[in-house]
């Protein structure tokens, strides 16, 4: 565009203008743009109070907000604790009954576990005191039967002393009568020959004259007479005994009546 003229704004053709009116033109735009600037400068600086305002409404709201939902995020904290320790409270009570309940059990099976042992106790002591009185006793009665034992083997070693002594005074007396018969064996072996000699002369001489007679003889050693004569009748009828015992001595001694009755 030239400066001597101006372009409409609607049609956009060009107005050619002169120096006066175009230094007017041109302090009237000035001024109008100087004042819209000025209207625009006002504009944004009311604009930007307003906008500082609401800047700190909101900034403030914001506080408020903040402050609210602080306040409100401690009531419901308040809130939860106070439900949080009303819960806790209730279900430490009730671990606190169920720990009473348990610790009572507990002694109760403790007591009664203590009671069993006692008694357990008391017969461990009463089975003891029996063990030892029957261990004292059986002591006593093995020490009583030591002593019936070592009584009774002295008695029976003494029986048994006593009967060598008496066994061997018995062989010392049995060799002694041996060795007395033997002498008197030896002594009277001629003797006895002799009277057995004329035992058997009287024997032979009796039935010679009592030919109906027994004679019998004795055996030699037997207790009795030397002979006996059964006497009897021509028919065999016994009539008696008669006694004959014979000796070759030269004296006469009555123990020999005592020893033919």
């Amino acid at each position: 565009m030239n400066s001597n003229s101006i372009r409409c704004p609607n049609c956009q053709k060009e107005i050619p203008l002169n120096e006066a009116v175009s230094h007017q033109i041109r302090e009237q735009l000035a001024r109008e743009f100087e004042t819209k600037i000025a209207d625009r400068e006002k504009t944004f600086a009311d604009r930007e109070k307003e906008l500082l305002q609401q800047r700190k409404t909101l900034e403030k709201s914001q506080s408020n907000l903040a402050e609210e939902i602080e306040r409100k995020v401690r009531e419901e904290k308040t809130k939860l604790k106070a439900e949080a320790a009303k819960e806790a409270q209730a279900q430490l009570s009730v671990e606190m009954q169920d720990l009473k309940s348990k610790l009572a059990e507990r002694e109760s099976k403790i007591a009664e576990a203590q009671k069993a042992e006692l008694a357990l106790r008391k017969k461990q002591r009463e089975l003891e005191d029996k063990q030892a009185a029957l261990e004292l006793e059986i002591a006593r009665k093995l020490d009583e039967e030591r002593a019936k034992i070592r009584d009774e083997a002295k008695r029976q070693a003494a029986e048994e002393q006593h009967f060598k002594m008496c066994e061997k005074d018995k062989q010392l007396g049995d060799l002694q009568k041996q060795i007395e018969i033997l002498k008197q064996k030896a002594e009277q072996g001629s003797q006895q020959s002799q009277g057995e000699v004329l035992e058997l002369e009287f024997e032979s001489l009796l039935r010679e004259k009592f030919p109906h007679d027994e004679i019998a003889p004795v055996s030699t050693g037997a207790r009795g007479a030397d002979v006996l004569q059964k006497v009897r009748t021509a028919t065999g009828i016994d009539c008696g005994t008669i006694i004959w015992e014979t000796k070759r001595t030269r004296n006469w001694s009555n123990a020999w009546v005592a020893k033919l009755k």
